[in-house]
């Protein structure tokens, strides 16, 4: 299987992005086939033109993020904008070469720019939402097109009197947001590919505007293109196939329905991307934004897939600000935001007061049973930390050697590698009694957490998470969010006859499972008892399983250990065996009854919702084939 680890360079569906002929070459016989690669996101998929479904125009004004400097943004089409000391270059949630610019201070059209009507109109942006913030302004002799937020984060598109406005946006996440605007029929603003009807804009001719993008706020822009539509109707779903393509989850290759018939997350979540010199960094996406994260593996390369995690919520609320968490004989000041795992999610310094005593951060951790308490520390003065759960257990941990020096019977402690001298500390209770525990994090100095501060950086900290019900820990969770859900229509993306194969590449997380994870899932609705599976068990191995009419017809196991290991899988099926290799493991077995899977209806990848747990890791890729 060809590598999919992150590239630096945009990868384009066809010559002009997304081309009519894009998902199955012409004069081939595609159904049943299904290729999915999982490892790249950004903006670069859309190439230099834009292109809606089967509707392509030529831009009136397209700007690229990484193409900004800190004095000039050069148009890809439409002219180019000058600024006096622009922020750009910033990551944001993507794989590839996409970057972002600062709104603040403005860049400005010299002179009229782009020549744009007031309806049939597409206004694109990928950015970063916050309060407050000046994002576009087009004038004309005649009018004026304004896109701002307000101080709750309404992202609002006015042109006189008239506003079509989206719902509250996470300040700090990153959306795809979409203002089709139209004079014959209601105007329509899509975010991360859900629509919403607006309003009728009034017609006009088309006239050369000045163009001023950004002037106030903290909000970031990695994309904008203004396109007349003309007489085009975008057919449905043609914006949420760019939405698709943009988050890295729209087949190269399919038979059946190429869109993704469930693409949700309720609420916001952090992805995380390993970034410059090997660091890893949290980025903040909004909802229904499928989530393209890159990890490093057991030998250290880089591997990128798709994140499903299933609905979670903290037990605790942690505050992200770590200046509020609560302090033992020490203050918390922040860090530099170079120096954080993420720009929502401020590290902090902890600084020993002058006074004899421990020194550190703690936090009451609500509930019990299974319990992991998660934090991320860098060492400074004090290259130790002591963490502890009340009624569990202590353990300290070395931040400059990553290493576990000491734990309590009671107390599991997982170790986890961010780069730039950060580690993810994570302690596992499994029977802690229900109710409140008083969690601590304090430094060790001479072997002692007893000791005199004299007002210096002990140790940089932030994201203490608790999390029930399970024993390692799951992305940074902001507040609440819903389960991860990709799923496609099984229909002709899949074999209809008794015969068929599956590949699958994936990464698992390094440490045990609570239940079975499921990597892929082909199902009649979402019956456990009629389905193709492609699962990790709880020991770490490879399980390729199906059922029909609520009965076995196979299950293999691969028995081959994956914890915290990329690797290939295939698995195939005809009327008289089925077959798993993996590993340089060859199993087949014979089965007593063929399986039917032109009944099947679902393809989830990652999360299936019954029949196993989400998958603790990344799922890189999946191909299926007769």
């Amino acid at each position: 299987m060809t590598s999919i680890a992150c590239s630096e360079g945009p990868y384009v569906i066809g010559e002009q992005g997304l081309p009519p002929a894009r998902y199955c070459p012409a004069g081939t016989d595609c159904r049943g086939r299904f290729e999915l690669p999982l490892g790249r996101s950004g903006t670069g998929v859309w190439g230099d033109g834009w292109t809606a479904g089967t509707t392509s125009r030529a831009p009136a004004l397209l700007l690229r993020g990484e193409d900004a400097t800190s004095t000039r943004w050069p148009a890809r089409t439409g002219g180019s904008l000058v600024s006096e000391g622009a922020i750009v270059a910033r990551r944001g949630p993507f794989t590839d070469a996409t970057r972002a610019v600062a709104i603040d201070p403005a860049f400005t059209s010299e002179g009229t720019l782009a020549r744009v009507g007031a309806s049939d109109l597409v206004i694109e942006l990928v950015l970063r939402a916050a309060a407050s913030s000046e994002v576009l302004r087009a004038e004309s002799a005649s009018r004026s097109i304004v896109v701002r937020s307000d101080a709750e984060r309404v992202l609002t598109l006015q042109h006189g009197e008239l506003v079509i406005a989206t719902r509250p946006l996470v300040e700090g996440a990153w959306y795809h947001v979409v203002f089709e605007l139209h004079d014959d029929r209601a105007s329509v603003v899509h975010v991360n590919g859900v629509a919403t009807d607006a309003i009728a804009m009034p017609g006009g001719r088309e006239e050369p505007h000045a163009i001023v993008v950004g002037g106030a706020g903290s909000a970031r822009v990695a994309w904008l293109a203004i396109v007349p539509l003309g007489d085009a109707v975008l057919e449905a779903g043609a914006l949420r196939e760019r939405f698709a393509a943009l988050t890295g989850v729209l087949p190269s290759l399919a038979g059946g329905g190429p869109l993704p018939i469930v693409m949700a997350r309720e609420g916001e979540a952090f992805v995380d991307l390993v970034e410059d010199a090997g660091a890893r960094r949290l980025h903040l996406v909004g909802e229904d934004w499928p989530r393209i994260a890159c990890r490093p593996d057991a030998a250290g390369e880089i591997f990128c897939g798709y994140l499903a995690e299933a609905r979670a919520r903290r037990g605790t609320y942690v505050p992200f600000d770590p200046i509020a968490f609560e302090t033992i004989g020490a203050s918390v000041v922040h860090v530099d935001e170079a120096r954080s795992i993420g720009e929502v999610v401020p590290m902090g310094a902890v600084r020993g007061a002058p006074v004899s005593g421990r020194h550190g951060v703690a936090v009451v951790l609500e509930h019990g049973g299974t319990t992991t308490f998660s934090f991320f520390a860098r060492a400074a003065g004090a290259g130790m930390v002591e963490a502890s759960i009340e009624g569990a257990g202590v353990a300290r941990v070395d931040l400059d050697a990553q290493l576990v020096v000491s734990n309590d019977p009671a107390i599991e402690v997982q170790l986890d590698d961010w780069g730039a001298g950060v580690t993810r500390v994570a302690l596992v209770a499994r029977d802690l009694a229900d109710g409140q525990h008083r969690a601590e994090i304090v430094a060790v100095v001479g072997g002692s957490t007893e000791f005199v501060g004299d007002d210096s950086t002990l140790f940089e900290v932030a994201g203490l998470q608790r999390e029930g019900n399970r024993i390692s820990p799951s992305s940074l969770v902001f507040d609440v969010h819903g389960d991860d859900e990709l799923v496609f229509a099984a229909t002709d993306n899949v074999p209809s006859a008794t015969s068929g194969r599956i590949r699958a590449r994936a990464l698992t997380a390094p440490v045990a499972r609570l239940h079975d994870q499921a990597m892929l899932n082909i199902s009649e609705g979402a019956s456990p008892g009629d389905q193709i599976n492609l699962y990790v068990t709880i020991p770490g191995s490879v399980i390729f399983a199906a059922s029909q009419d609520d009965v076995i017809r196979w299950l293999i196991p691969s028995m081959v250990d994956v914890d915290g290991r990329a690797f290939d899988v295939e698995a195939s099926w005809d009327a008289e065996s089925a077959r798993l290799v993996m590993g340089g493991v060859d199993d087949t077995r014979g089965v007593d009854t063929s399986i039917a899977s032109g009944r099947y209806d679902r393809l989830a990848i990652g999360f299936t919702g019954s029949t196993s747990g989400p998958f603790d890791g990344l799922v890189g890729a999946i191909g299926i084939g007769p």
